[in-house]
């Protein structure tokens, strides 16, 4: 398991279940999880729920929850699912803690990202 795989499972990632959909291919995986962590819905996500637009915010996080899942980004997915579900149900109130959190979690893979040379 290459650097940034053990990385994200000792950060408590699914690697393995990822790998799986990914056939085995260290590389690719490495690939996709840079991609989605490069997305721009993350940045977009905050500016929707600033602007109290729920159908937009959801579609951005319902999209983001499918990306962090097929990747095994757990930590990140556990957050994305507190926002999605308000969403879901039409409710964008309190969601600004929920949303801080999960910055602060990506903050927490851009680091691993940088100690792994990536």
């Amino acid at each position: 398991m290459n650097k940034l795989c053990t990385a994200l499972k000792n950060w408590g990632c699914d690697v393995e279940g990822a790998m799986v959909r990914c056939l085995n291919d260290e590389d690719f995986y490495c690939k996709l999880v840079k991609t989605v962590m490069k997305d721009p819905s993350f940045e977009n996500l905050g500016r929707t729920l600033e602007e109290g637009n729920v159908n937009q915010s959801f579609d951005i996080a319902h999209s983001l929850k499918g990306s962090l899942s097929n990747v095994g980004l757990t930590p990140l997915y556990d957050l994305i699912v507190q926002i999605v579900e308000p969403l879901r149900g039409g409710n964008i109130q309190g969601l600004a803690i929920p949303y801080l959190k999960l910055t602060k979690k990506k903050e927490e893979f851009d680091a691993i990202l940088m100690d792994c040379g990536n």
